[in-house]
């Protein structure tokens, strides 16, 4: 055999071997922490080791009850007394297990645009945990349902919604129910937009069957809360279909800081659910 034929089945050899090994690392070495850089110990989950994972803001301070809003002066007084609710109360309560800042922005985008669904049982445990020790009756509800997607967008985010209410309600031991709600139309897209837009965009966009909500407490699961428009408006749908309450659990809760072009002056009056009656 010539030499430069050696050399070629060697660097063949060489490049399957180093194939293989780059197969097999993930099994030999994790590899870093998504957050912090450093090595991931076997413990860890999601490529998040256990330090950040305990770093991570948690949703703990009073805020408003019934959108989760971080820092509103004065609780109490909610919802007239919220700039993000001003005055609506269709939805019962808002949980959120984190606040939208530091890390929990890169991993929700990890999450939501780059498919990392291993993201998914860590976060719908520590949904699991503030829905327990954060609701006022976490043991009243009848059924668990996703906010649903647009249904012109086919991207892989438009299922995180799902993903993390199948989660939540395996841990909750309660029933899903996708289909319960569904949005009708398309919208535009919300980001950038100011509270006043997102409520006109999403004006009855959900209608929710009343064969599967009436009479029943929902559970309605989102990623990301911005300015409440998205919740509002899947209540409304649903008590409108006969629903008896509307909670929302989500994964996360913008401080208001955060929000941009949220409107403060208020621009129409107080919300009435059916009967007494974005995100």
């Amino acid at each position: 055999m010539s030499l430069p034929a050696l050399f070629s089945g060697m660097h063949a050899l060489l490049s399957e071997l180093e194939g293989l090994l780059s197969e097999c690392q993930v099994f030999l070495w994790p590899g870093p922490c998504c957050v912090c850089g450093d090595d991931l110990p076997a413990e860890a989950r999601a490529v998040v080791c256990p330090d950040c994972w305990a770093a991570l803001p948690r949703r703990e301070e009073r805020g408003c009850p019934v959108c989760d809003l971080p820092g509103v002066a004065d609780p109490a007084a909610c919802p007239g007394a919220c700039p993000d609710c001003r005055g609506a109360r269709v939805l019962s309560a808002t949980v959120a297990a984190f606040v939208y800042e530091e890390a929990v922005v890169a991993l929700h985008r990890r999450l939501k645009f780059e498919g990392a669904i291993d993201l998914v049982p860590p976060f719908a445990d520590a949904m699991t945990r503030a829905w327990w020790t954060r609701a006022r009756r976490p043991d009243e509800v009848d059924l668990v349902l996703p906010v649903p997607p647009d249904p012109l967008r086919w991207t892989a985010r438009r299922r995180v919604p799902r993903r993390l209410a199948r989660a939540v309600a395996t841990r909750l031991e309660l029933p899903l129910s996708p289909r319960a709600l569904a949005k009708t139309r398309p919208t535009r897209s919300l980001t950038g937009r100011s509270a006043r837009e997102r409520r006109s965009i999403l004006s009855g966009a959900f209608r929710a069957r009343p064969e599967l909500v009436a009479e029943r407490r929902v559970l309605v699961v989102d990623d990301v809360v911005t300015t409440g428009a998205t919740l509002r408006e899947a209540a409304r749908a649903l008590l409108a279909a006969g629903a008896r309450r509307v909670d929302a659990l989500v994964l996360a809760r913008t401080p208001h800081g955060r929000a941009g072009a949220r409107d403060r002056a208020p621009d129409r009056a107080p919300d009435r659910a059916p009967g007494s009656q974005s995100v």
